[in-house]
């Protein structure tokens, strides 16, 4: 991961940092510190599903708000399968 010199940990507590490569794949990482609060994960997950959405083209719809609660649930679950030491299998 290329930050480019940024060490956003000096001014944040926790972020969301994304690329995309050549071909478009993208990659999302979330920093989170020990001891994270379940609302900084919620705060952040909610910065890794707009991105998504933004390197997707998807539009957030909020009278069809189905896609990105179920996109939401899978995103958290991620990250406490992570913090719990529980090997995620990545999904192609």
């Amino acid at each position: 991961m290329n930050t480019k010199g940024w060490d956003a940990t000096v001014e944040y507590g926790a972020f969301v940092w994304r690329e995309r490569d050549k071909n478009y794949v993208s990659q999302y990482f979330m920093f989170l510190p020990k001891g994270v609060s379940h609302s900084i994960i919620a705060h952040e997950t909610v910065h890794v599903i707009n991105s998504i959405f933004q390197d997707r083209g998807i539009v957030l719809d909020t009278k069809n708000d189905e896609p990105q609660a179920y996109l939401t649930g899978w995103v958290a679950k991620q990250v406490y399968m992570v913090m719990d030491g529980v090997k995620t299998k990545r999904d192609y």
